[in-house]
């Protein structure tokens, strides 16, 4: 066998295992706060995670009286393991309040793949500048 066929044999088993080992699972959708509670002044994250699919557009964020959403990043990562990969989009945003109180972020719907994908509400608890956070407290 000479070296031109050796090469084209070991590209199509290249490719062979590579398209049998790698590809995509069904699309998945979540969102979230990184903290629960915080102070006026302070923010909380927002971020969407998308596994495996993007969204056909970026999220629409609702508008909510008293807090602000801005500062947008995203990442991108992927994984191997086991008989396939996985690629993961974060899209973050900065949560600001501009009052105390307990906000509602409602559920958000996005599609991928011609498919709607909804998460759940998230609620925010945003205390006055100089109370304690339950985890500041002296034992």
């Amino acid at each position: 066998m000479g070296t031109g066929n050796l090469k084209n044999l070991m590209f199509m088993l290249l490719v062979a295992v590579c398209g049998s080992v790698t590809g995509y699972g069904a699309p998945s959708y979540s969102v979230g706060l990184d903290k629960a509670t915080i102070r006026l002044g302070e923010s909380a994250k927002l971020f969407f995670n998308f596994v495996d699919g993007l969204p056909e557009r970026d999220p629409v964020l609702p508008v909510i009286q008293h807090l602000q959403f801005h500062s947008p990043s995203s990442s991108r990562s992927f994984s191997f393991g086991g008989v396939r990969s996985i690629s993961k989009t974060t899209l973050s945003y900065s949560a600001t309040p501009i009052q105390s109180g307990d906000f509602t972020i409602p559920a958000i719907t996005v599609n991928m793949g011609g498919k709607p994908y909804t998460s759940g509400e998230l609620k925010l608890k945003v205390l006055p500048r100089a109370a304690q956070l339950a985890e500041e407290k002296p034992d």
